[in-house]
């Protein structure tokens, strides 16, 4: 267990899906006994952002961001925009995402719909000067012109970033950090591991995408909290340093891209609703 002062944030966890229902209580309980403190909870379609309220309302440490994500284009409408708009503004948010742009799901059309709700979330990023949590999957080159297109007064977070160090190198001109999860658990991963191993220990954030991105050996599994524990572990194999360290530095990265305040000193498994 780290002490409070190395405590961990998942910067990218769907603590609001259902296939986190029979565990989630069994599963947050274990990451507290881990040091694992906080969560950034990206929406991924409109009707998900009912859940992640509901998520906050019962649980502490548990901070939203809103978005549209590709994987979910057939459940997009134009008017999720302005309703996303409207929830940005309305329900104090860390960030717009999780959104982006996916070349591995096909289609011309779909991809036309990817780029019209990847421009409209950078913009609305852009207004209200919020970081972006970005999906993107072998799409790294038009990602990157979009961005040029419209630069990010806080930049964002590349979530699994699975491309090469020489564009991870143009992501962190411009800003941005990079999730690290459990693709690194894998020992085929051999570019991903030795990007991270790489890239400064400053631009780099702990994720899970809990339930989803299972570790080695858990395959076939839902995805748990506490897993972050073990990317900690993993990073800090990775770089050769102590874990603490890790844990200080990933935590402080992650707390000043989302500016999320100290986590309770005493966090219980969900709030009291008597």
């Amino acid at each position: 267990m780290l002490p409070l002062s190395s405590y961990l944030i998942d910067s990218h966890c769907h603590f609001d899906f259902p296939q986190l229902d029979t565990i989630r209580d069994d599963s947050l309980a274990r990451a507290h006994q881990l040091g694992i403190r906080q969560w950034v909870v990206p929406g991924v379609t409109a009707a998900s952002w009912a859940r992640i309220e509901s998520s906050m309302a019962a649980y502490e440490g548990v901070f939203p961001a809103w978005g549209l994500h590709p994987y979910f284009i057939d459940q997009h409408q134009p008017e999720h925009l302005e309703l996303l708009a409207a929830q940005l503004r309305r329900h104090p948010a860390v960030a717009v995402g999780e959104f982006g742009l996916d070349r591995m799901l096909s289609g011309e059309l779909h991809w036309q719909q990817q780029l019209f709700y990847c421009e409209h979330q950078l913009q609305l990023a852009q207004q209200l000067q919020l970081p972006v949590i970005l999906h993107v999957r072998k799409a790294h080159s038009d990602m990157l012109a979009l961005l040029r297109r419209y630069p990010l007064p806080r930049a964002g977070v590349l979530h699994a970033f699975s491309g090469s160090h020489e564009e991870a190198k143009r992501y962190l001109a411009l800003g941005f950090s990079f999730g690290v999860g459990g693709s690194i658990s894998y020992e085929r991963a051999t570019r991903t591991r030795e990007v991270f191993r790489q890239l400064p220990l400053q631009s780099l954030l702990l994720e899970t995408d809990a339930p989803d991105m299972p570790l080695s050996g858990y395959q076939g599994q839902p995805n748990r909290l506490e897993r972050l524990h073990q990317v900690l572990m993993l990073l800090a194999e990775l770089r050769q340093l102590p874990p603490d360290v890790v844990a200080q530095q990933v935590t402080a990265n992650t707390r000043a891209l989302f500016a999320l305040p100290p986590p309770s000193a005493c966090p219980e498994a969900g709030k009291d609703t008597d």
